[in-house]
């Protein structure tokens, strides 16, 4: 009787055919952990945003979200009655800073100030009793943006975070 068996050649066949699925497969699970990490981040962000406008409509007194941003990362704390220019100001955190490290994830804008800006390393959104939002811009009142982006397989793609500065509604765009 005679044994069965695969041959050498077969079975690098199907070797190589398993290698070539995988590193077709692999660029879109990556792309889709990197989106999936980028929406997780501006959820984060936006619902930070929205415990702002919260604490500022219960108390009837404004709050401010202060943003810290560097190369690598993204800090925000919430503040009472924020004003950088007031020593005082800048002892009235509430609760403690949330970070974001962005090695995979970048941030191109916060609220109307692009990242590669020295002038300073922050930008704050303040939320008042009556629902409004400003980022204390000269612009008139409009839809202040914070744009996330992130590199999946050498196409840039972006994901916004609106605020609306009449009504303080906060709402996270689609990645694109």
């Amino acid at each position: 009787m005679k044994k069965k068996s695969f041959t050498l050649l077969e079975m690098m066949v199907v070797l190589v055919i398993i290698f070539i699925i995988t590193a077709i497969a692999m660029p879109n699970f990556w792309g889709g952990y990197k989106s999936k990490e980028v929406k997780g981040s501006a959820r984060r962000v936006a619902s930070i945003l929205s415990t702002a406008k919260s604490y500022a409509q219960a108390q009837n007194t404004q709050y401010d979200v202060v943003f810290w941003y560097g190369d690598s990362f993204l800090s925000m704390d919430i503040y009472k009655e924020f004003d950088p220019w007031t020593e005082a100001s800048w002892d009235r955190k509430v609760g403690k800073s949330e970070k974001f490290n962005f090695t995979k994830v970048g941030i191109s804008t916060i609220i109307d100030t692009p990242i590669t800006t020295p002038i300073s390393n922050y930008a704050w959104i303040s939320f008042y009793s009556d629902g409004r939002a400003d980022d204390h811009d000269a612009n008139l009142p409009e839809d202040e943006e914070i744009v996330f982006t992130l590199d999946v397989g050498g196409t840039p793609k972006t994901l916004t975070i609106y605020i609306n500065e009449n009504t303080g509604c906060i709402r996270v765009g689609d990645l694109e």
